[in-house]
């Protein structure tokens, strides 16, 4: 009974602030009218998806993206076989505009452990790409709604 009263107190304030998340106002600083991406297609489409809501067909601003990924081999083993790789997803924006141009570069990298199975490896590897991706899309969304 003591821990309901507790939540219910906790619930109280955070109604009581005003909380709202961040990226599901309406109040958009940012919008884009056109976005061409190059690299990988897939996760492109994963970027442009996740700042779709963004788009807006009276903007003046058009968006290019750019997506690198680098895997590399951080550790061997004694035999010389990797064991540890290292893969970093880097995307580079540039707004283009009227009176604006900006430029700028996330990226994001994970270090994991090589794996018997390959084909297990290989979903990781899809799985911590798309995952990285969602994260640098993140990153590009707080940084638009700062511009």
């Amino acid at each position: 009974m003591k821990k309901f009263k507790i939540l219910l107190i906790l619930f109280m304030f955070t109604v009581g602030c005003g909380y709202q998340p961040i990226l599901t106002s309406d109040n958009k600083n940012f919008s884009y009218k056109k976005a061409e991406t190059k690299g990988d297609d897939r996760l492109s489409f994963r970027v442009i998806r996740n700042l779709e809501h963004l788009k807006s067909s009276d903007s003046e601003y058009n968006i290019k993206i750019d997506i690198e990924e680098k895997k590399s081999i951080s550790s061997k083993d004694k035999k010389g076989n990797p064991s540890i790789f290292n893969l970093m997803i880097i995307i580079k924006i540039d707004i283009e505009g009227k009176n604006k141009n900006l430029s700028q570069t996330f990226s994001e990298n994970l270090n994991y452990n090589n794996q018997k199975n390959k084909f297990d490896l290989k979903k990781f590897e899809n799985e911590i790409k798309l995952s990285l991706t969602d994260k640098l899309s993140q990153n590009i969304l707080f940084y638009l709604q700062s511009v």
